[in-house]
């Protein structure tokens, strides 16, 4: 899918056309790597007698809280409305990625080498400038960068909040660095993680910047 097209509104008081909601559907299920844990969604047109409690709705909701910045998700897409041209600014880069001209065995090479020298660290750390990283070579700026990256809780997996993302930040942003430190050093202060999925999207990112 290369765009998200809907003539009307979908999610929690929205119009719900049967095509809009499937075209929602998957988008979503292209943009699993954003929006984890969300497991592949059934494609049906289908929201339910209580919208707010479906699975589209969740995911909906997680996606405005990772991708949009919304501090409360409303779980609805609005056609063209802030979470729909969001939609269509990730699925662009997903195709992009997606049509890379280059070899399987470049990739390989190009993906080792990148882990080789960014890391691949599941967790926040400070790099050798003293500056917030986590996964492979992904630097953010502040907090509010940070809340942008789809952090889970590690215990648990489910989706971090952005009060969790921004006091972790905080906390390994003061602590002190050097260029001798190693990432897995900042392991026992943290408590929240990326999945392999969004990790490897980075690697990906990085890849198709790269070529």
């Amino acid at each position: 899918m290369a765009k998200l097209i809907i003539t009307q509104s979908v999610g929690v008081g929205g119009v719900n056309t049967p095509n809009d909601v499937k075209a929602v559907q998957g988008a979503l299920n292209n943009l699993l790597g954003l929006i984890p844990p969300t497991r592949k969604l059934v494609e049906d047109g289908r929201l339910g007698s209580r919208p707010e409690h479906s699975k589209t709705v969740a995911a909906i909701k997680i996606f405005q809280s990772k991708s949009v910045g919304m501090v409360r998700p409303d779980g609805k897409i609005d056609a063209n409305g802030r979470s729909h041209r969001k939609f269509n600014e990730k699925l662009s880069a997903y195709l992009a990625a997606s049509v890379v001209p280059i070899s399987g065995s470049l990739k390989v090479i190009l993906k080792k080498n990148l882990e080789k020298y960014e890391g691949r660290v599941p967790h926040m750390y400070l790099d050798t400038v003293g500056k917030v990283t986590v996964g492979v070579g992904h630097m953010m700026t502040g907090f509010q960068a940070a809340q942008k990256v789809p952090f889970v809780v590690s215990s648990t997996g489910v989706p971090a909040t952005a009060k969790q993302i921004e006091d972790e930040f905080n906390v390994i942003q003061k602590r002190p660095f050097g260029k001798d430190f190693e990432a897995n050093e900042f392991k026992v202060l943290t408590s929240l993680i990326l999945t392999d999925s969004v990790m490897n999207n980075q690697v990906q990112e990085h890849i198709t910047r790269a070529c």
